[in-house]
């Protein structure tokens, strides 16, 4: 990652800057598909009380990314959650360089194993977490706010292929 962006830990006063990095219903589904449009202070206010290592990007004082942690009930299985990147940001390999991030922060604290769940018409992620070496291990059929489905796909990556 370029030298002039930093991880940070979210904090409430952060929560407002994250917040606009969502820009639509459709990018909001992709990103947090619990969450109604439009996405809220309240909002991401539950989502940090239910997930672990809520993670900023930096650029200067200015917040161009954010993802977090989670697990299941049983706490065998951990995820990277709610990943964005500002508009303005894409393409510069920003992404990538906050999954790795928190697939470091997997290995490292909780699991030897770690999850992400992409939707099947979001190719930019598709292509970007296969290339990390993400492999798919189950889908499962959601239902998309305007009516539609949309195909959720399971993937996962080891700690011995990273």
């Amino acid at each position: 990652m370029q030298s002039n962006y930093r991880y940070a830990t979210a904090k409430p006063t952060h929560y407002q800057a994250i917040i606009s990095l969502i820009k639509s219903p459709q990018e909001l589904f992709l990103i947090y598909p619990a969450a109604d449009w439009p996405f809220d202070i309240k909002q991401m206010e539950r989502l940090a009380r239910e997930r672990s290592d809520l993670t900023m990007v930096l650029d200067g004082d200015l917040v161009i990314g954010f993802a977090n942690l989670y697990s299941n009930l049983s706490g065998s299985k951990w995820f990277i959650g709610n990943v964005v990147v500002c508009h303005d940001y894409r393409g510069k390999g920003i992404g990538r360089e906050l999954v790795r991030h928190m697939c470091n922060r997997v290995f490292e604290h909780y699991a030897d194993e770690v999850h992400i769940t992409v939707f099947n018409h979001n190719l930019p992620a598709l292509t970007l977490y296969g290339s990390m070496g993400f492999k798919p291990y189950d889908m499962e059929l959601r239902k998309m706010p305007s009516g539609g489905q949309a195909m959720a796909i399971h993937m996962q990556l080891n700690r011995r292929s990273w």
